[in-house]
């Protein structure tokens, strides 16, 4: 048996509606299921525990960060961004519709 056996994956169980906007950490999660959290933390220059945090959802995603995922998933950051801009306006409607 493997030491984390027990421990579900990250993302694991996550039933999302893909019309509902998704925290871009929690959707890097996603993509990064099988890669240790240590590991892919080094990629992106981040201390575990902060990487750990972004994947939870729990601080906002970087240009820096996004810019890395970016190039490590060869689809540029406007992606990544665009994921977070989404977020935001979903966490703050008010916001977003006074810009309109």
């Amino acid at each position: 048996m493997k030491p984390n056996a027990s421990k579900p994956k990250r993302g694991a169980g996550k039933s999302r509606d893909t019309g509902a906007a998704l925290h871009p950490g929690v959707l890097l999660a996603e993509v990064l299921d099988d890669t240790p959290a240590t590991v892919a933390a080094k990629w992106f220059g981040m201390r575990p525990d902060d990487f750990e945090k972004l994947l939870a959802g729990q601080i906002p995603m970087t240009t820096e960060v996004a810019t890395i995922a970016g190039s490590v998933f060869g689809t540029g950051a406007a992606p990544w961004l665009d994921t977070a801009k989404r977020w935001e306006e979903a966490q703050h409607p008010q916001a977003s519709e006074k810009e309109d």
